[in-house]
């Protein structure tokens, strides 16, 4: 039994967050690509706000919200990924809040 625990060691803060930035980044990509427009340039574009920063701002907020749920269920285990959800939430809601706002404030001087 004492093989075991000599085997078993405990990761760094550094190792821990590089281990969680893995399958984050991987989501966040995953997201991103999926909100590329597959027509090119949007038909949207003249009659609303610019879509070219889109797979940006939603790697920014997927990446963002799904990092809680990784670090705390790498840390407290079931109890952390539910805490780390609820924060993922709210960080996510006020994260798109924030998106529209400065949406509405800088697209007319990204039109083409």
């Amino acid at each position: 039994m004492s093989a075991v625990w000599q085997m078993f060691h405990i990761l760094s803060r550094a190792q821990v967050f590089g281990i969680t930035l893995v399958p984050a980044v991987v989501i966040a990509l995953a997201a991103a690509l999926a909100s590329i427009s597959a027509d090119g340039p949007s038909w949207y574009r003249f009659l609303g706000p610019s879509r070219q920063f889109d797979p940006f701002i939603k790697f920014g907020l997927v990446f963002v919200s799904v990092l809680p749920v990784f670090l705390g269920y790498y840390h407290l285990s079931r109890l952390g990924a539910f805490l780390g959800l609820a924060i993922s939430l709210n960080r996510s809601h006020s994260l798109s809040q924030a998106r529209l706002e400065v949406q509405d404030s800088v697209s007319p001087f990204f039109r083409c």
